[in-house]
């Protein structure tokens, strides 16, 4: 449970912060622990005061409406994964985004197009 007085101070961070901010960077600002900072987060972003970004260990923006839309996820055919991931075989499962692209033929719109669609796929 999360008292008002922490989401305050979550949001008052994130303010000083410039109203956007990288999860690690927030939560050392604010001394909190992972399992504090991230029952806030949640509280705070179900409330819709808060929204979830990217980044390398994520980020989070104050709500509001000068707030861009969340980007569509990447999207990528059944045949282009297909490709991608026989490719990735041939190279026996590790091959730099260069030599990749360059096996399959592809122009880089489409190589990381289908790779983050992947990637988000898990």
């Amino acid at each position: 449970m999360t008292s008002p007085e922490q989401s305050q101070q979550f949001l008052d961070a994130l303010t000083r912060l410039g109203g956007s901010a990288g999860n690690v960077k927030l939560r050392e600002t604010l001394g909190w622990d992972e399992a504090t900072y991230d029952l806030v987060h949640s509280h705070l972003k179900a409330l819709g005061k808060i929204v979830p970004g990217r980044g390398r260990g994520g980020s989070v923006s104050l709500a509001g409406a000068d707030t861009p839309p969340p980007e569509p996820p990447p999207t990528a055919t059944d045949e282009e994964a297909e490709q991608f991931l026989d490719a990735l075989s041939k190279a026996d499962g590790a091959a730099g985004n260069v030599t990749l692209r360059l096996m399959l033929g592809w122009d880089e719109e489409q190589y990381f197009r289908v790779q983050k669609a992947l990637v988000a796929q898990g």
